[in-house]
């Protein structure tokens, strides 16, 4: 179920992303099959080694890593404010909207709209119940987590 984060931000799952009108932002591992064609592609975790790139819809890095995880999710921070700005529906999806996605919108949270690490992620938890914590994929401090 797509759940509504801000005014024109969206947190869903691939099904979601199958149905969504707006601008559309995977950040699985792999793109889908059934992705749509004008769907971005940023994987904020990816192994070394998995199936090749799909080169015109990436953004960021080929081979990302956890020590890249931040670089990532800044280019969906980007991503978001630039379609928010043009008043765009921005749909962030994962598989299941319980990690990845979550996780990149809680990031957003934190560094675009200024709340702390577990204020975002709270927020994010009322609105999408199903969304785990994954803040230890940051590699963030007790005091940066808790600030």
């Amino acid at each position: 179920m797509v759940s509504k984060i801000l005014d024109h931000l969206y947190l869903g799952d691939a099904v979601d992303a199958m149905k969504f009108e707006g601008e559309i932002i995977c950040v699985m591992q792999e793109i889908p099959k059934f992705e749509k064609e004008k769907a971005y592609w940023i994987p904020i975790i990816r192994t070394k080694g998995k199936n090749p790139i799909d080169w015109d819809r990436l953004i960021g890095e080929q081979e990302v890593d956890v020590t890249a995880l931040p670089h990532q999710l800044d280019l969906v921070a980007d991503l978001i404010d630039k379609n928010i700005k043009q008043n765009k529906d921005v749909l962030v999806h994962c598989m299941a909207s319980i990690e990845r996605s979550p996780l990149t919108i809680v990031y957003y949270l934190h560094k675009r709209k200024n709340m702390g690490y577990n204020e975002a992620y709270s927020y994010v938890k009322k609105i999408h119940p199903t969304a785990s914590n994954r803040l230890n994929w940051l590699n963030l401090s007790y005091d940066e987590v808790t600030s």
